[in-house]
């Protein structure tokens, strides 16, 4: 009787597998054969005593190994799956051998099942065949990667095909089932593995999925259920770290709840002496602290910025307000970082490193944070002192995460403040430095740091914003000064606020900077009139009539600087052949443009549009 190719390519396969197996692996064909299966029992490599470790392997040898640089792709019928998937309670792992150049690989069949076929395919049962990607990696070279797999699949397969027991089976088995005390004490391990799972699930929506809000209600779930709960403290403390991100310093409620959330955890610590936690909460307190404050003082850099706009009513009162303002802001902040900076000296004096680091983050984060808020107010000498300490810090920061690989989450924090120095101090390296933060994110599968690093290239993409004189900004960048500026004395926002006040202050925020206009032609004339004294109460006198002459034209008036010119260019410039473009130079200090005898004398009997 002469063999199928199948049969001669099963018995080479077979034989590929005898050789590559372990010699602590017995292998045994079942008596019930689904298809070229095989028991595997693991005995100890130094007793030959048995060990609870067993498995089977589904054998399948090919002459088309289909392989990439990271998987073999291996296609096969669904009865198998759903056998192994729905009957099998103890591990199964595929094996494909390519026969011909004696290569392999394995794949825990019911975990690739739950955990990728059901959640990226989940209509997969209703196919005949389905395509399996194997990693490549997968091979008998560390057989201890198996047996571990294998050991800890065991329970996962048992509770795939028999489900979870009951709570009273398990008190059964344990026989306490009569001992209210000792099923109180398991509940309570059980409620805190629970808690704590919980917990771990919130974290992996932010950084696998980058699911923010669900990664909310899991932490919100756990404070909830855990507060005043003495059995669960550790719990607690960690939902209140986990909820601490979601609020906003910049809104006031928010802030004030932020702040009581990091007091509990200051009492909390303290009540059950957890000292690590308390240097980290007390640290957390003054960090945020530390935000407010530097937000602060780029109000006040802001507003006392608006002073060389001219000489104006509102000018003497900022020259004599915002001095001591920034003053005492930068005092109280130095008294901020010497608290800190003794914080964290206790947390190297108790060995409690991973809070040490935890506490570095968040100095090397103010102090960048503090950079980009005086960086256009303060000279080149004081930018080069506070970034050769910045610079030290990362460096310091860099060699403490080296220490062991127990850190390594701390590098997207390296990577994120790297980049920013460099990007700070004009180095193009942080282009590569970005690249090593995607990267590095798309190594650990990490949603959250993948989209923040994208967003953090975006960001620095831009040219950096360097110190300007208002006369060299551009329209944007004078209404963004000047709305931070109103909003910070009256609390009205320009681009959103209706009232008549808001909508006055935006006309004369618009209408400061003419060059978009007198560009067009030098032979424009341009007659700003009075306007109120609500806007000149900011250094903008722009907001009253705009008036447009030329000699080769004629006159308009109008309130708004962009609709008179598109009335004067509709009426006469259109076909004007003494039209010369110019490139207008701004003079912040100066409001009207007016250069020829004729426009005087119009505007001298005109006095209402003057």
């Amino acid at each position: 009787m002469k063999r199928t190719k199948q049969h001669r390519i099963d018995a080479s396969a077979k034989a590929i597998l005898m050789k590559n197996s372990p010699k602590n692996w017995s292998l045994a064909e079942p008596s019930e054969d689904y298809g070229n299966d095989y028991f595997v029992k693991v005995f100890d490599k130094d007793t030959d005593e048995a060990t609870k470790i067993s498995f089977i392997i589904q054998l399948k040898g090919t002459e088309d190994y289909k392989k990439d640089e990271k998987h073999v792709k291996f296609s096969i019928s669904t009865d198998y799956l759903k056998y192994y998937y729905y009957k099998v309670d103890m591990p199964v792992f595929l094996v494909v051998v390519d026969t011909i150049n004696e290569e392999y690989c394995w794949l825990f069949i019911q975990k690739y099942i739950n955990e990728e076929l059901n959640v990226k395919k989940p209509n997969w049962k209703s196919q005949q065949t389905i395509t399996l990607y194997i990693p490549i990696e997968n091979t008998f070279s560390n057989p201890q990667i198996i047996e571990q797999t294998a050991a800890e699949g065991s329970q996962y397969c048992n509770f795939l095909v028999n489900g979870t027991p009951t709570q009273e089976f398990i008190w059964k088995v344990k026989n306490i089932i009569d001992n209210p005390l000792e099923k109180s004490k398991d509940l309570k391990e059980q409620y805190s593995k629970i808690f704590e799972a919980e917990t771990k699930v919130a974290f992996e929506f932010i950084h696998n999925q980058n699911d923010p809000d669900n990664a909310k209600k899991h932490f919100q779930s756990v404070y909830d259920k855990t507060k005043d709960d003495e059995d669960n403290v550790m719990a607690h403390l960690n939902s209140i770290i986990g909820l601490i991100p979601f609020f906003n310093l910049l809104n006031e409620d928010e802030a004030e709840k932020l702040f009581k959330y990091v007091q509990e955890g200051e009492i909390l610590s303290k009540e059950n002496d957890i000292k690590y936690l308390q240097h980290y909460f007390y640290g957390l307190r003054l960090e945020k602290l530390c935000f407010i404050l530097q937000n602060q003082l780029q109000d006040v850099l802001i507003t006392q910025k608006i002073g060389i706009l001219g000489d104006t009513i509102l000018t003497p009162i900022i020259l004599k307000t915002t001095n001591p303002d920034i003053e005492k802001i930068f005092n109280v902040l130095r008294r901020l970082y010497n608290d800190f900076s003794t914080n964290l000296m206790k947390t190297f004096d108790e060995n409690e490193l991973y809070i040490s680091l935890e506490l570095f983050r968040m100095l090397i984060g103010m102090q960048l944070h503090h950079v980009q808020v005086i960086y256009k107010y303060t000279d080149e000498n004081t930018q080069k002192a506070v970034f050769n300490q910045i610079n030290q810090l990362i460096s310091i920061f860099k060699k403490l995460i080296n220490f062991t690989s127990e850190f390594e989450i701390f590098k997207y924090d390296l990577l994120t403040f790297e980049t920013t120095y460099l990007y700070l101090i004009g180095d193009e390296t942080y282009n590569e430095t970005v690249e090593e933060y995607i990267d590095f994110a798309k190594e650990n599968k990490s949603q959250y740091h993948i989209e923040r690093a994208e967003s953090l290239k975006e960001k620095l993409s831009k040219p950096l914003n360097r110190h300007k004189d208002i006369s060299e900004m551009s329209d944007d960048e004078l209404h963004d000064l000047l709305k931070t500026l109103i909003w910070t004395i009256e609390k009205i926002d320009i681009d959103v606020d209706e009232s008549d006040e808001a909508i006055v202050l935006k006309r004369a925020v618009r209408d400061l900077n003419p060059k978009r206009v007198l560009d067009n032609c030098k032979n424009l004339e341009l007659h700003y009139g009075h306007g109120g004294p609500y806007a000149k109460f900011f250094g903008l006198a722009s907001d009253g009539l705009k008036t447009i002459y030329c000699k080769h034209g004629g006159i308009i008036t109008n309130w708004n600087l962009d609709d008179v010119y598109d009335e004067f260019y509709n009426k006469y410039c259109k076909e004007c052949e003494h039209k010369i473009k110019q490139d207008f130079k701004w003079d912040p200090d100066k409001l009207s443009y007016v250069k020829s005898k004729k426009f005087k004398e119009i505007l001298d009997k005109n006095p209402f549009i003057k």
